[in-house]
């Protein structure tokens, strides 16, 4: 994720997962000021490298192989997710998004990921 003010500008940097038309959908946020990790599906937070796993049912978010760090212009955010069996046969399109203080926002398509 980047930002042309500095990495620090950026207010949440965004994972999300859109599979089977839209009907199998998740979310992974890193929501910088307040150092955490948030997942659709639960009520649960945890920070980067923390010993914690989230789970929405379809994906498990492990904290601690979940990093964060910032330079200049860039915030790199690793989601270390596992599929979960539900996830069994799903094509996810995949879309990373970032917002900044201000409220602007950029989003793109990331790719796809087969889970088998």
């Amino acid at each position: 994720y980047s930002d042309p003010d500095g990495w620090q500008n950026i207010a949440a940097a965004n994972f999300y997962l859109s599979g089977n038309g839209g009907l199998n959908n998740e979310w992974l946020h890193y929501l910088v000021a307040p150092n955490l990790f948030t997942m659709m599906g639960t009520s649960e937070v945890c920070n980067p490298g923390q010993v914690k796993t989230l789970s929405s049912g379809n994906l498990t978010l492990d904290c601690a192989a979940s990093s964060v760090s910032g330079s200049g212009t860039v915030l790199a955010v690793t989601f270390r997710v596992t599929p979960q069996a539900p996830s069994q046969g799903i094509q996810y399109n995949i879309f990373s998004a970032a917002s900044d203080q201000a409220g602007a926002a950029f989003a793109i398509f990331a790719g796809t990921w087969g889970i088998q």
